[in-house]
Order: C-alpha cells, then sequence, then structure tokens
C-alpha cells in the first residue's frame, strides 16, 4: 500500500480546466478525486495521510521532456564520450549513473518524465547507450562536458568554451511555460503544452493530467513559477510540507 497524500488550497491545472481553491487526494500512487477546498474541510483524515497546504499554489500535472541529452554536466551518451579504454561493462555502469543522476536533477525541476534522446553513433556505440538506459528505467529516484568539449552557460544557452558555438539550450520545462505565458498565451494552456500535449504525443496514456484514476505524477509551482513540490507516481521526490506559494491566474 502507498502513501495516502492529499495537496489542498490550490488552483489545480488539471489538463482541461482550471480549478480555483481545490485539493487533489493521491492514494497508493495514483489521483483518486479532486474536489473543492470546501469539501476539504468537511473531510477528515487520518494520522498518517499527508496533507499539504499549498498556500494557493498551482497544482499541475507534471512536465514531461520528450527530448533531451542531458543536463547537470550528466548526458544520455555518457556511455559513449568516455575513456575509449574502458570496459563495455564499466562504460555501460558510467551511462546508467548519469541516467539516474539526470532523473534527480529532472525531478527538482518539475519533470516527472522525460525521454533519453540519443545522437547517431556507430552501431556497436549506440547499442551501448541503449543498453545504459534501459537498464537505468525503474532504478531512478564547475565546466560541463558536451560531447568531449569544454563548455559554459553564457546568454541563456551552452556555449563552446573555445569558440563561443552554441552547443545546447540551458531551457528548463518550467521556464518554457513562463515564457509562452509571458508571449500572451494562458497559464492553463502553457502547462498544458509541457504535460498533456506531450503525454498525448508519447502515448503516456496515465500522464499528463489530472483527474481521477491517473497516475500522480504532479508538479506545483507558484505565481513566480519556482517549483515548490514535485510527485512521481505518487512519490514526493522534491519539496515537503512546507510547499507553498501564492498564485493568481495571469
Amino acid at each position: 500500500m502507498g502513501e495516502t497524500v492529499c495537496l489542498h488550497n490550490g488552483t489545480v491545472l488539471t489538463g482541461f480546466t482550471v480549478m480555483e481553491n481545490c485539493a487533489v487526494l493521491v492514494e497508493d500512487g495514483f489521483i483518486s478525486d479532486v474536489f473543492s477546498q470546501k469539501r476539504f474541510k468537511e473531510r477528515s483524515f487520518g494520522q498518517k495521510e499527508l496533507v499539504i497546504d499549498v498556500g494557493g499554489a498551482y497544482i499541475a500535472p507534471g512536465f514531461i521532456d520528450t527530448h533531451t541529452h542531458g543536463t547537470g554536466g550528466y548526458g544520455t551518451e555518457d556511455s559513449i564520450f568516455c575513456d575509449p579504454e574502458l570496459p563495455e561493462k564499466e562504460a555501460i555502469e558510467l551511462g546508467v549513473n548519469s541516467m539516474l543522476e539526470l532523473s534527480k536533477l529532472f525531478a527538482q525541476r518539475g519533470v516527472t518524465a522525460f525521454n533519453p534522446t540519443l545522437y547517431p553513433s556507430p552501431p556497436e556505440l549506440m547499442l551501448r547507450a541503449v543498453k545504459a538506459v534501459s537498464s537505468a528505467i525503474g532504478k531512478e529516484e564547475g565546466p560541463l562536458l558536451a560531447n568531449g568539449e569544454e563548455v559554459a552557460f553564457q546568454g541563456g544557452a551552452f556555449r563552446r568554451v573555445q569558440d563561443g558555438v552554441i552547443a545546447g539550450s540551458g531551457l528548463t520545462m518550467i521556464r518554457g511555460v513562463k515564457n509562452l505565458v509571458d508571449g500572451g498565451l494562458s497559464l492553463s494552456n502553457a502547462v498544458k503544452t509541457a504535460s498533456f500535449n506531450p503525454a498525448q504525443i508519447m502515448g503516456y496514456a496515465m500522464q499528463g493530467a489530472i483527474i481521477p484514476g491517473r497516475l500522480a505524477d504532479i508538479t506545483v509551482f507558484d505565481k513566480d513559477f519556482d517549483v515548490r513540490l514535485v510527485m512521481v507516481g505518487g512519490k514526493i521526490v522534491k519539496g515537503d510540507e512546507n510547499a507553498t506559494g501564492d498564485s493568481q491566474e495571469p
């Protein structure tokens, strides 16, 4: 049996509509109910049930990153771009570790699912990278290096130190949502592009929306777009009972 968690006093962005002053009940890793704050006050909870007041923050479906090569010094091809003398088994173990570290980093940014993306490589190296990625599934909980080249974060992107050429984006999912809102899109639709839409595209039938029966992949963020709490499969991987923040529909 999993933990029962109730997130209340928030604005729920379900993926279909906006529900103000509402609560989300999570049981055994799944969303079991979404109800008003009035109903919350009429309900009693047991001592073993975790009740979290999000203080008016937004309760949204967890973000889904459909294309990433890595972040924070860890990459999806670390089993390829490593010491060529390293035995294949150790190279794969290195790749697995990178995938698990990526999982931890993404969770801190509101991402509850991500698709590791690989660069074209010779078949034997591509197979090694695929083994590293697949072996990490289910185990999730200074200068950076990209393809063996030193890069640094400058002007909103990662650039090669030697010539300033862009080596990768530094945009996080939550910043992307904020950019869409700043550009005129409603918050509910902006969140939908980062959760419901990718879930539909990737065929993730149990993710991308806050409705009863769906997997409890949830991201809570405040009006400043700071991620306060992240839940993956009903387990809190970022934040705690103090994850609060005011919210107002922009």
